[in-house]
């Protein structure tokens, strides 16, 4: 899966991040939100 950034810029992937989150893309939860809302307030998004 590689270290998630990928699946964060992938519309069908972010539904994937909640059970990714644990295993390794992002070590907190906090990390994963802020990840998200940034690529959610993304224009190109």
């Amino acid at each position: 899966m590689g270290c998630g950034v990928c699946t964060l810029a992938c519309p069908q992937g972010t539904l994937k991040l909640y059970r990714l989150e644990r295993s390794r893309p992002f070590g907190t939860t906090l990390e994963l939100g802020l990840a998200l809302y940034a690529e959610n307030s993304d224009p190109k998004a």
